[in-house]
Formats: C-alpha cells, structure tokens, sequence
C-alpha cells in the first residue's frame, strides 16, 4: 500500500515516462494469434482474429528501490493508471478504438519495466488474389500504429520476428504458413519531418483444398464428361436435348454457387469460374 501511495503520488498518466523529455519512449509489441474466425468477403476480404498482444516499455516514473518496500518486486495496477501509448489499428475495418479496457491489468517491476498484455479481436482489410480459388493463398496484414505521437516522443518496435502461434486454435478453412512481424511507419501528417512509428503483422494463409475438390471441382470435372456424351447420343433416342439441359442447367447451379463463395472482387478472376462459364 506503502509502495502504491508513493509511486503514484505525483504520478501522471499523460506524461512520457521519461525524466529527460527530449528523448523517445520505447516500446515493443509482440502479437499472440489466438483464432481466425473468419475471412469475410464484404468488397475486400475482411480479416477477422482473436489476438492477444505483449506490450513492453521502461517508466522511469514507477522504479523503485524493493529494499525499501519489504522486497516488493512487481505489482499489478489498472491501465488506467498509467502512461499508455496511443495505438491504432490502422487498417481496421471497424471504427477506431483504443486497445485494451479499464479492467485489464498491468504489471510493473521493480526495474520500472512495465508488461501489458491487452486481448482484442481485431477486424482489418485484407486485399486478396483469387485467381487459384480455391487453391489460392491469401496474405494479411494488421497494422498497429500511433496516432498522434511521433517517432521524436514515442518509438514503437516488434518485439519478436514471428507472431506467437502456441495458443493458436485452429480454423477449418485456413492454415497458417507464416506469421512475422516488422517495422512500419508513416509521414506524420503535422510535424514534417517526423514519422509516426508501428509495427506491422503479415500473416500469410493457404485455404484447405478437400471441402471444395469433394463439393466443387470433382462434380463440375464429372458434368464435363457428360456433356461430351452428348454428342455420343443417337438423335433416335430422344434423350440428346435433354441430357444437353440438364447438363446446362447443372453447371450453371455449380455457377452460381461458385460465385456465392468467393469474394466479390474484379481485380482477379477464378480460373475454376471460368472453365465453367467454358463449358457454359
């Protein structure tokens, strides 16, 4: 309680954690991808996981000497007690909001290292290439940024080369190949010269073929055989018109079905949509 009181006394949260103002905090930023729900195709594909994320930076403001205080080494306090840095996910396709919630905890060590580790569900914009639906791989980013600080107070850094998969579920449509992360940054938009810093996580992603080949590709390959009998047919038999319809009308439900599934999009073209519009 002692060490509580002390720390915080003078403490504010709107202050950069650093005695020297003219120097940049650093922070750096793991990602833990814990579920892809879904890739849904509303004009782009709409990337949607569940994510955990590990933030870490020194706050020269909350060190203290644990010989003083009974040997405390961490404790735990509400973010919103803290100096926090201003990150957005800059390609969300929702409307903008900060990370985290008061309920989430922080830790703080003795050291004034601080650990948050803020869970969020994000929802960004993935542009994607269908053009080997569905034997295609998709590519998406989801890119964390400052809004309004910039590289001269706040400098954000990744905290690993690749994005954690331990605790990752596994989704029935896709698999994950690759998960990394790097450095982004972007022009600020009011200081000149200055750039707001960020990191960005490319997950790359390769759909599960067999629900497509059993439900699409086998029965579309089997209906382009029947639609050479129908020129083996006798026109005796009276059977030619009405296999050369039924076939017609098959391929144009495989069509149509085809067309619901993949995402809505004029940049690429399914090779699988267009053998069948072939055989149309």
């Amino acid at each position: 309680s002692k060490l509580h009181e002390d720390l915080f006394r003078r403490y504010k949260s709107v202050i950069p954690p650093v005695y020297n103002q003219s120097k940049a905090v650093t922070v750096k930023i793991k990602m833990f991808l814990l579920m892809i729900h879904d890739l849904v195709s509303i004009m782009n594909i709409i990337n949607d996981n569940d994510n955990k994320f590990q933030l870490q930076w020194y706050d020269e403001l909350l060190a203290w000497n644990k010989s003083k205080y009974g040997g405390v080494e961490d404790i735990t306090v509400s973010q919103s007690e803290v100096w926090l840095p201003d990150l957005l996910v800059e390609n969300t396709a929702l409307n903008f909001a900060p990370i985290g919630n008061s309920a989430m905890l922080i830790s703080i060590d003795h050291n004034g290292r601080i650990y948050w580790e803020p869970g969020i569900m994000t929802k960004t914009i993935c542009e994607v290439n269908i053009g080997k639906y569905p034997f295609d791989y998709q590519s998406c980013e989801i890119k964390f940024l400052t809004w309004m600080h910039t590289n001269k107070t706040l400098a954000i850094f990744p905290g690993a080369d690749e994005v954690s998969l331990d605790a990752c579920i596994p989704n029935g449509e896709w698999d994950i190949i690759s998960a990394k992360s790097g450095a982004y940054s972007y022009p600020s938009t009011y200081r000149p010269g200055f750039a707001h810093t960020g990191v960005t996580f490319k997950i790359e992603l390769m759909r599960k073929r067999t629900f497509y080949v059993l439900n699409t590709i086998v029965p579309v390959v089997l209906l382009s055989f029947l639609n050479v009998l129908v020129f083996l047919l006798p026109a005796s038999s009276g059977e030619k018109m009405a296999l050369a319809v039924t076939v017609l009308l098959s391929f144009t439900v495989y069509l149509s079905i085809v067309s619901e599934v993949m995402p809505k999009t004029s940049e690429s073209i399914s090779i699988l949509g267009e053998n069948i519009i072939f055989y149309l």
